[in-house]
């Protein structure tokens, strides 16, 4: 399968906060990418779980992993490390609009308090 959803910046910036990583204690995931990819597949199109394209995998096996990561907080860290770095940018930054940077300060804030 070509992967057209995630570049792989994009991966690289993700990949550090995936679990199941060689070097990881307990059960070494399958392919991390594929299965973030199968997520997204599923946030795109708002299809059930069952409707997930057989080349992603067994979907009840990519469902458990995926109630497994948000029980262990992977998708709210994914997220709230992608925020910091984009206030840290917006407030180095002399052309950003300051409202951007306040934005993204509040979203943190949202997200740390859950």
């Amino acid at each position: 399968m070509d992967r057209f959803c995630l570049t792989d910046e994009q991966w690289s910036k993700m990949e550090p906060f995936c679990l199941g990583k060689p070097g990881d204690p307990g059960r070494i995931g399958g392919d991390n990418r594929l299965f973030v990819e199968a997520v997204l597949w599923i946030v795109r199109t708002g299809s059930p779980w069952r409707d997930l394209p057989p080349w992603f995998g067994k979907w009840n096996s990519v469902e458990k992993r995926f109630r497994d990561w948000v029980k262990a907080g992977v998708f709210r860290r994914m997220l709230f490390g992608r925020l910091k770095e984009f206030k840290r940018i917006a407030m180095r930054s002399d052309k950003t609009d300051q409202s951007f940077a306040g934005i993204i300060h509040l979203a943190a804030a949202v997200i740390g308090s859950r």
